[in-house]
């Protein structure tokens, strides 16, 4: 990385901002937040504004997508508009806007309506039972008396009313009209008007439900025929809103056009906010690609009255972090971005991992029809889908790691399982290059521990790498060499116990050397491990004993930690030998059909399955065995100043970054 100064004028500060943002070549610096010099070029209302729409816009386009989804082929990416057409004018920014108004309003006209619709249904249902009675309903009084209309639970509880109101009310009357569907009586209550609220009392003991007055016109039959033409009338304005939505779902690309200016604006000036200026002029420091230093200034000095500076990063400085790798180990950087970056200081891990992954992942799944599945799929993905971005980087790194399962397949004998043995009743085997893990699965196991102790080897070696750079390459070796030595000793201890190796003299030949490289590496630990500190030498000590004990206990548990290798081949390999059981159970037609549905089937579900898995597992052995050795992660990746959008990609040219 290089650091590069800029310092320009006020008046063009604007532009120049523009210019390398569309470039994407700088990582600007934050200004000191308590310099007096610190530029808000935009208020916090306007940002505040603008986060508000964003928001809106979004909300609308989800929308937008649930109600009017548009077809799009598998796997498509984001619509491509010109560099002119992301240059929105005042004009078009105000369409747009006008665009986005209208489908808000549809969207709350409609709310409104659905809820006088739901309004309407409700007062419809309760009316409904009252639909063939040919009374005015709005008629509740004459000159002495009151007319309550209503409906009461059952009709058990209108006889205990009725026993009531004529033992305690001798004026009241009570009219059986009907009854509703669930038996509900529907009745009139006819009072003298100075003892009607005496039987509004009594009527609420027995939770008496009053038909209101103020939706009614006339009889009940009358005032339905009005809700019916209202009802119509709300469904065809319904209709008319949900017509403007659907124009503006056509035009669903403005919105989103709208949207990734508003971001690259809202971008632009998050960024304008962290400039230190001057009254006349504007500067700022930033973080660049050494590569891309000299070209970058070359396009400022040549466009801008600029003053533009840059140096090499210094060794003590944290700067953000380039990965910079050949296609192969490009392919696998998915892996550790999803974990972490590395640190300025530290080395890059992408070498080392890269081929260890793959190899891992290949082992796990170990079968070539899957494999040849995983490719073709994969192929397909990035040549045909034309997939990008995150995907696009998982596919690549699965084609590699797919290849990698063919292999394996191979040296395993495994093709979809057993396949051809079951499907030839044992007439043809798939050839084996090496052993079968189901025949075998304790030197699969050993294997695996074997292996698991050069993947570790391979992490302990960059913690050495990490060390040198950080100027301690002596520390880093008495802390690694010392368990190269002791792990590598017992792994040759354990090669006669293993069936490694069978000769008698030549298990005692490695046991002799083993004993030595344990001695020595042992000797190491106890009066390097405990350096730094006290001089004591109970101290010290004490300090390297713990250390050999939770070396010891940490690698034993990162060896063993390898053995997932074996349970998941004997999972990929078992499951597919069960669905082979299946599909060829049968004779005949039924038997073809079968073999096809249950195994087609079957081994579909097993491949992704084993290969989610493997791509987990493999994933987990380098996050916490392989990055436990070395990695410490605190490092940021390189961000820069660019249009990053969320909807649209600009087809633009001559950028320096894209």
């Amino acid at each position: 990385m290089s650091y590069m100064t800029v310092v320009g004028m006020s008046q063009e500060r604007d532009a120049v901002l523009e210019a390398l943002m569309k470039q994407g070549a700088l990582q600007v610096i934050e200004a000191d937040p308590e310099s007096d010099e610190s530029s808000k070029a935009a208020s916090s209302g306007e940002f505040a504004e603008n986060v508000d729409l964003r928001n809106r816009l979004v909300r609308t386009l989800e929308a937008i997508e649930r109600r009017f989804p548009e077809k799009k082929a598998m796997f498509s990416g984001k619509p491509t508009v010109s560099e002119a057409e992301f240059e929105m004018s005042d004009y078009d920014v105000e369409l747009a806007r006008q665009l986005f108004n209208k489908y808000e309003s549809a969207v709350e006209r409609e709310n409104e309506l659905r809820s006088e619709l739901n309004t309407l249904a409700q007062r419809q249902q309760e009316l409904l039972p009252w639909r063939d009675i040919p009374l005015d309903l709005t008629v509740r009084e004459t000159e002495l008396t009151e007319i309550i209309y209503g409906t009461l639970r059952d009709e058990r509880s209108l006889r205990e009313l009725v026993a009531e109101i004529n033992e305690e009310m001798a004026t009241a009357t009570v009219f059986h009209l009907g009854s509703t569907e669930s038996k509900s009586p529907l009745l009139a209550f006819v009072e003298m008007k100075e003892d009607a609220p005496h039987l509004r009392a009594r009527l609420a003991a027995y939770e008496f439900k009053a038909l209101p007055t103020q939706v009614l016109e006339g009889t009940a039959r009358r005032t339905l025929d009005k809700y019916a033409q209202q009802e119509k009338y709300l469904e065809e304005e319904i209709e008319r809103q949900v017509e403007q939505m659907k124009e503006v779902a056509d035009q669903r690309l403005k919105l989103m056009l709208y949207h990734d200016v508003l971001l690259v604006r809202a971008d632009k000036e998050s960024v304008d906010r962290e400039l230190s200026n001057t009254q006349y002029t504007f500067y700022f420091d930033a973080w660049i690609d050494a590569a891309k230093a000299e070209e970058v200034k070359r396009f400022l000095l040549e466009n801008f009255d600029l003053a533009v500076t840059y140096r090499a990063s210094e060794a003590d400085e944290q700067h953000p972090v380039i990965l910079k790798n050949n296609k192969f180990t490009e392919s696998f950087e998915v892996v550790l971005e999803m974990y972490g970056s590395p640190s300025s200081s530290e080395a890059d891990p992408m070498p080392v991992m890269a081929p260890f992954y793959m190899v891992i992942f290949g082992m796990m799944l170990s079968d070539v029809g899957y494999g040849l599945l995983l490719l073709l799929g994969c192929l397909f993905m990035l040549f045909k889908a034309k997939v990008g971005g995150m995907m696009g980087k998982l596919a690549r790194m699965l084609t590699l790691s797919a290849v990698a399962s063919i292999i394996w397949g191979f040296i395993f004998g495994g093709f979809f399982g057993d396949l051809l043995t079951a499907a030839t009743d044992g007439r043809v085997n798939f050839p084996v290059l090496w052993f079968d893990p189901m025949q075998d699965p304790i030197k699969l196991l050993t294997f695996s521990l074997f292996f698991g102790v050069v993947h570790l080897f391979a992490g302990m070696a960059l913690d050495i790498r990490n060390k040198q750079v950080a100027g301690d390459l002596i520390g880093g070796l008495l802390d690694n060499v010392s368990w190269y030595l002791i792990i590598g000793g017992l792994f040759l201890m354990l090669a006669g116990p293993l069936g490694l190796v069978s000769s008698a003299a030549t298990v005692e030949l490695l046991g002799q050397i083993a004993k030595w490289m344990i001695i020595v590496g042992g000797v190491i630990v106890l009066l390097f491990a405990g350096r730094g500190g006290s001089w004591n030498p109970l101290v010290r000590v004490g300090k390297a004993l713990l250390s050999v004990y939770n070396n010891l206990t940490g690698f034993l548990s990162d060896i063993l930690s390898y053995s997932r290798i074996l349970a998941l081949v004997l999972a990929t390999s078992v499951i597919a030998q069960v669905v082979n059981i299946l599909a060829t159970g049968g004779s005949g037609i039924g038997g073809v059909l079968m073999f096809l549905i249950a195994g087609g089937a079957g081994h579909m579900m097993n491949l992704a399955l084993s290969g989610l898995s493997a791509y987990v597992h493999a994933a987990r052995l380098q996050y916490v065995e392989f990055f436990g050795k070395f990695f410490e992660g605190t490092g940021e990746y390189f961000a820069p100043f660019r249009r990053n959008t969320k909807y649209v990609e600009i087809e633009s040219k001559g950028e320096v970054n894209k």
